[in-house]
């Protein structure tokens, strides 16, 4: 379910800011998200 997220910050190191947005919205919203 992370892989595209873990890709994602792999390509490119966003700011850290970013990073707790990216893990509170994972966190939020459910598992099964794909867009």
């Amino acid at each position: 379910a992370l892989s595209h997220m873990d890709s994602s910050m792999c390509s490119s190191a966003p700011d850290p800011e970013m990073w707790i947005i990216q893990g509170t919205l994972a966190w939020r919203t459910p598992p099964v998200r794909t867009g």
